[in-house]
């Protein structure tokens, strides 16, 4: 592979940039001159030419690298994606140039970006507006979420919830089926759906949705309200946001949780990865909840048998606790211990002598 820090690249980059400019760089007022001519021209014809440039790779090769054409060909692929779905008043209605395209993309951005990360309160409501008000598309919004969106499951239940709060209904389906396509197992999200689906009555599908739910013992768990949440919360610790870790624990600190009830919860929700276990459990801890960050440990222990990582955080929690018998049976269940493990054993063995 090149190494790009020495001097010889950055010269033979820098030739490579010349070549580029005075072949095709030059010439970039032209084709954005070309791109202006068929977005003002209107037609079905001229749109279908548009599209073809970005499909005809002796163009899209060379210009690929620039920021206009890579806007464009998203911008292009929205479009192509409209089409297929048979919606006329798409996205090359929100602008006669690239400019204007480029600068409606950058406004829906801008204002997303606000809602993932909080930044104001206005900023929900000037999306509900916005989309009102240029008929975007939920192709435009979801090429969003997974082009320019930094925290795309985050902002995916943020809009879920804001299109069911201004009753935005179909938008808000829309938006269900894009969290159960990439990130399957929201039980909250399927309950809706197949009220959505009972309403509009499509039994069949209403009935399909439900078969894909666990049944939580109310009994164990609780009310069917603390059931989705509590599941919706493992459901994100599942696809790695780490925001959950922090909210399971203000969760069980105000609401309580039974250890068999927790139990209930991991076994309903698996997930074999010892990190995921690992990190949950120090995050209990240092939330004072030692009792769920056990039966986290030895639940994580049971479907992954002999893990070293997770016996080890066992054995450690024993020994600070006094119980050095029980840090060894941890310590000799290690399936494949290495030789801190086997270190510590030998040092908890002479303690006990």
């Amino acid at each position: 592979m090149e190494d790009k820090r020495t001097e010889q690249f950055a010269r033979e980059e820098a030739e490579r940039e010349r070549i580029w400019q005075s072949k095709y760089g030059e010439k970039m007022p032209e084709v954005v001159e070309m791109m202006n001519v068929l977005l003002k021209e209107g037609t079905r014809e001229s749109r279908l030419k548009l599209h073809d440039l970005f499909l005809d790779k002796s163009f899209f090769e060379h210009y690929k690298q620039t920021d206009i054409v890579a806007g464009m060909y998203v911008i292009m692929q929205i479009y192509e994606r409209e089409v297929e779905s048979g919606k006329e008043d798409g996205i090359l209605e929100q602008g006669g140039t690239v400019e204007e395209l480029q600068r409606y993309i950058e406004e829906l951005k801008f204002i997303l970006y606000r809602i993932d990360f909080d930044i104001d309160t206005e900023s929900s409501n000037e999306l509900v507006r916005f989309l009102k008000q240029h008929k975007t598309s939920m192709v435009t919004l979801e090429t969003m979420m997974t082009t320019v969106v930094m925290r795309p499951l985050q902002m995916s239940l943020k809009l879920e919830k804001l299109f069911e709060q201004n009753k935005m209904y179909s938008e808000q389906f829309v938006m269900q089926n894009f969290i159960n396509q990439r990130w399957p197992g929201n039980r909250r999200i399927i309950k809706k759906q197949a009220e959505m689906y009972l309403k509009a009555n499509h039994d069949e599908y209403a009935k399909e949705c439900l078969t894909n739910i666990p049944v939580y013992p109310q009994e164990v768990c609780g009310e069917e309200e603390r059931i989705l949440e509590v599941q919706e919360i493992l459901w994100r610790l599942r696809y790695k946001d780490n925001m959950a870790y922090q909210d399971v624990v203000k969760y069980i600190r105000k609401n309580g949780m039974t250890e068999d009830a927790w139990r209930c919860f991991l076994q309903n929700e698996p997930t074999f990865v010892d990190e995921y276990y690992i990190t949950l459990s120090d995050e209990l801890l240092e939330g004072g909840l030692k009792g769920i960050a056990w039966v986290t440990l030895e639940y994580g222990e049971k479907i992954l048998r002999g893990n070293e990582m997770l016996l080890c955080f066992m054995a450690n929690l024993c020994i600070e606790e006094g119980n050095i018998e029980k840090a060894i049976e941890c310590l000799k269940r290690v399936e494949k211990p290495g030789d801190i493990t086997q270190n510590i054993l030998v040092a908890c063995q002479k303690r006990v002598r």
